[in-house]
């Protein structure tokens, strides 16, 4: 059986929870069955440490880079991504992100591939305009596929998209890259909370500071620690919230930046906090969960798909829920065992729902259900 070919397309290659998703799913292909090409909207990073690019690389995963770096080289990079289709003629085009998929579905329409699928990995709350051109132009896509349920409720009821159109499949995670604590090594004096995502308001940061003093103040030896980067602007207004709170509480609030060592620091913790406004399925909780912490989220899409309905209630609390989110954040970091069970419980729901070969295996069914309607 020759391969199918089959075309990955996203927006960038720096490393994301979207960008790593893509790479896996190349990387872990039945290259049998399945012989992927990626396409990157962007140029190539310049930086190795924080692109996905060498992994793909060193699977042997030709990967394209279409330079469009302002409005005025997207004509020239949709010219490319069209021929480069055309050379590749792939049966399967797969798209990850909103420009990726809007750009992709045009060249890959033009181009004559028969298969074109989009993938919606959030709830576009910001940019609703995101949601119209993506409507208008749906015509062109065969299928999408939502990366939990509640994304894929919101894009039927707001995005107005054919719920006929639509497959749900479920992020995964490496269970075997996310590890516990070993239980050898002994947890010191300092706990540690930890917040890992982007730097931006989606992800709710403001309001997480803001409530350091009703949990942090009565955990004296807990810190905070923020790991990520984004908008300089958005840094500088939250380092100002963190340093209007008063020396005994500023000085245990650390911003990380970009770090390349997330497995060690997850398992380093004692807590995951994600604050976020609005989600589509995080991955960073997933990852959180496969290194055995209790988490403590915000109810937002993809996250009581995530817990399911045994753990969703003691991990989760609504956004801006100031109270709640103290209270059971207070009650997981004094009660040990509860979180020792919490954490338990989480590596097991992980291992047994959302491994990344169950990620993978979705989308080659998918696929293959899609060409044998060719048949």
């Amino acid at each position: 059986m020759t391969p199918i070919p089959v075309a990955l397309c996203i927006t960038e290659l720096n490393r994301g929870g979207a960008e790593i998703a893509l790479c896996e799913i190349a990387i872990r292909l039945n290259r049998e069955k399945f012989c992927p090409v990626v396409y990157s909207l962007q140029s190539r990073p310049q930086n190795d440490a924080v692109s996905c690019v060498p992994m793909l690389e060193r699977e042997g995963i030709p990967v394209h880079f279409l330079d469009i770096r302002s409005y005025g080289s997207l004509w020239p990079g949709f010219r490319k991504l069209r021929q480069l289709l055309k050379t590749q003629k792939p049966l399967i085009f797969q798209s990850f992100l909103f420009h990726a998929n809007l750009l992709g579905r045009l060249a890959a329409y033009s181009a004559g591939i028969p298969h074109r699928i989009c993938g919606i990995r959030v709830a576009e709350k910001l940019a609703r305009w995101h949601l119209s051109l993506d409507r208008w132009t749906s015509g062109l896509v065969g299928h999408y596929v939502a990366v939990s349920q509640s994304v894929a409720d919101f894009t039927v009821e707001i995005g107005r998209l054919s719920d006929k159109k639509i497959s749900v499949i479920p992020n995964g995670v490496d269970t075997n890259l996310f590890l516990p604590r070993e239980s050898s090594l002994q947890s010191g004096p300092t706990k540690k909370a930890v917040f890992i995502g982007r730097i931006h308001p989606q992800k709710g940061i403001d309001w997480l500071l803001e409530t350091c003093p009703y949990w942090l103040t009565p955990l004296p030896n807990w810190e905070l620690d923020l790991v990520g980067n984004g908008n300089e602007k958005h840094l500088r207004q939250y380092e100002a919230i963190r340093n209007s709170l008063g020396n005994h509480l500023k000085e245990r609030i650390h911003f990380l930046g970009w770090r390349e060592d997330i497995p060690k620091l997850l398992a380093d913790a004692d807590l995951m906090v994600l604050p976020s406004r609005w989600e589509g399925m995080p991955n960073v909780v997933l990852q959180g969960m496969s290194c055995q912490l209790p988490i403590l989220a915000t109810n937002v899409e993809g996250v009581a798909e995530i817990f399911g309905d045994d753990l969703v209630e003691q991990q989760t609390v609504p956004f801006g829920e100031t109270r709640q989110f103290s209270e059971k954040l207070l009650k997981i970091a004094n009660a040990h065992d509860f979180a020792a069970e919490l954490g338990y419980k989480n590596r097991k729901r992980v291992e047994q729902e959302f491994s990344l070969e169950k990620n993978v295996r979705r989308y080659e069914q998918l696929w293959l259900s899609k060409l044998l309607l060719d048949e």
